[in-house]
């Protein structure tokens, strides 16, 4: 992996609470659950895409269950590659662009910049940290709601989508579970 900073970003596909939910039991489930939900539409991946110093060349992947090369070669090849995983659309995708700008050994990878420019879509990881989280309180009960398959025996928040949807915020919610179920957790 480049030794070198994160640049630019095609920034995280926005999703539900219901697909927070979905995406961390795929996370923590069982490693065969991980598997089947591999091209779930709500369970978009973090590619990479970076200079692999020791083969010469530049790659994009990610890791799901396993490490997973979407293209090697030359730049355009992989940012092409990247583009086209982005526009499926899968909840959660993002992708992460490290060229060799910084790279003291190479003196010019302008071919790099000017694809990144001719793509409105590709912002610098400034932009992408300064906007505001699309995230809200119901989405971060939803994924305090799943259990980790390592850790059977957690605790966990109790996820009621009906009851969530009515309230304005945590602290309600969670009164409201207790008030239905006896506890907010299980």
């Amino acid at each position: 992996m480049s030794k070198w900073t994160v640049k630019f970003v095609l920034p995280t596909i926005e999703g539900t609470p219901i697909d927070s939910l979905n995406r961390r039991a795929a996370a923590v489930g069982t490693p065969g659950y991980a598997d089947q939900t591999h091209h779930a539409n709500y369970n978009g991946h973090h590619v990479t895409l970076y200079w692999n110093d020791y083969r010469g060349y530049y790659v994009a992947d990610y890791t799901w269950n396993g490490r997973n090369v979407i293209a090697r070669g030359t730049f355009k090849q992989c940012l092409d590659a990247c583009v086209s995983y982005y526009a499926k659309g899968h909840i959660g995708s993002c992708v992460w662009i490290t060229p060799r700008v910084d790279d003291p050994k190479v003196s010019d990878d302008t071919e790099a910049l000017e694809l990144i420019a001719a793509n409105p879509q590709i912002i610098t990881k400034e932009e992408d940290e300064a906007k505001e989280s699309h995230l809200t309180w119901q989405h971060t009960c939803a994924i305090e709601s799943v259990k980790d398959y390592c850790f059977p025996n957690q605790i966990a928040l109790r996820f009621d989508w009906e009851l969530m949807q009515t309230m304005d915020d945590r602290e309600s919610y969670l009164d409201a579970l207790k008030e239905k179920y006896g506890n907010a957790y299980y």
